[in-house]
Parts: C-alpha cells; structure tokens; sequence
C-alpha cells in the first residue's frame, strides 16, 4: 500500500483510484456524449498525474491510471442515461466524504484540489472556439464536484 494510504481499508482505496474514472465520465458524459475527444484528453491528463505531483500522490495517480481508460469506459457504458449515471457516480463520489477524514490533512487536501482541477480539465475538453467558452453550464456545476464536501487548505 501507498504511503499516506496504509490506514485505509482495500475498498476505501479503491474508492480513491476509481475517482479520476468516475469524474472522467461523470463530466465527460453531462452532455450525453462522452466523445473520444474528451476520454483522450481525461487519459492523458491522469496520466500527467503520475509524474507531475508530489509523493505519495505520483504513486497513487500512477495506481489510479492504471486501469484509467477501462473503468471510465465501464461506468459511462453501464448506465447509457444521464440521470442513472450522474446519480450512481455522485452515489459513489459521496463515499469520499467519509474517506478524506481518515487521511492527513495535507494529504487530504492535495488529493481533493487534484480530483477538482482534473474535473475542470475534463470540463474544456470539447467544445468552445479555440478553448474559449468551452465549458457548458452542466459541466460547470459538476466540475465543482458538488457531492463532495470541499477540504479545506491545511
């Protein structure tokens, strides 16, 4: 297990790598297409994540990416409406809520403004003229990652 992460059970972890998937087609599927577009940009940008943060994070966004592609695949495919899917996904993404007071509060906080800034990433990926205005009203409110309560600088 990852430093900073032992404490936690196997299925609280998982809870955890499985999150950039989720927001991945959570926001990538707010307008009913999940395009290729978006997943490459998602993709790519979890896998900026493996090298670009500080440890213990390079080594948990290298587990969460992983299996990256397949799992964002799985949950957009799984629940082809868009209400089912942003109701199972915020169902899942509420879990984190009582995660995150289990992790240290640098820690914490680290992995939650990296969850928010990949949901605005995923957000800009379609649309818009040359990057400008790309982002819709249903990706804006999603990408704040509303389910979740927000972690606060330590």
């Amino acid at each position: 297990m990852i430093e900073g992460f032992k404490h936690l059970t196997t299925e609280e972890f998982g809870i955890l790598r499985d999150t950039l998937p989720m927001i991945a087609a959570l926001i990538g599927g707010a307008d009913g297409d999940f395009d290729q577009k978006e997943r490459n940009w998602a993709e790519k940008i979890a896998n900026i994540y493996t090298f670009s943060k500080e440890d213990p994070l390079d080594d948990f966004f290298t587990k969460a990416a992983d299996h990256f592609s397949e799992k964002a695949a799985a949950i957009y495919n799984q629940h082809p409406n868009i209400e089912e899917r942003n109701a199972f996904i915020s169902g899942e993404l509420e879990k984190l809520n009582a995660i995150f007071p289990k992790l240290k509060a640098p820690l914490a906080y680290k992995l939650y403004d990296s969850f928010l800034h990949f949901g605005n990433e995923v957000a800009r990926s379609s649309g818009g003229l040359f990057g400008f205005l790309s982002i819709g009203p249903k990706e804006t409110k999603l990408a704040k990652l509303p389910m979740v309560h927000p972690i606060e600088k330590a």
